[in-house]
């Protein structure tokens, strides 16, 4: 929706969460994912040196990405959702 006021025009835009990425996990398991997120991360970084330690902490970014953002990229392809 456009308002014209002078030679400006206005939009009304949609609230602020509506336009950022659909949320498609639900509270509990996005704390479940930050949990497993910050475990990996400290057993990585505990961890003596070696290939397991370096996946560990590569892959522990996964998590706690969609803990914090709400939105699991796997879930959206198979068109799944935990948050209802």
């Amino acid at each position: 929706m456009t308002q014209k006021m002078g030679s400006e025009t206005l939009h009304r835009s949609l609230p602020a969460a509506k336009m950022l990425v659909p949320v498609n996990l639900h509270p509990l398991e996005r704390l479940g994912r930050l949990a497993l997120g910050v475990a990996m991360m400290v057993v990585g970084w505990n961890a003596e040196a070696s290939v397991f330690a370096f996946v560990l902490r590569l892959f522990a970014f996964y998590p706690l990405l969609t803990s914090v953002s709400g939105w699991c990229p796997i879930y959206a392809l198979l068109r799944f959702h935990t948050n209802r």
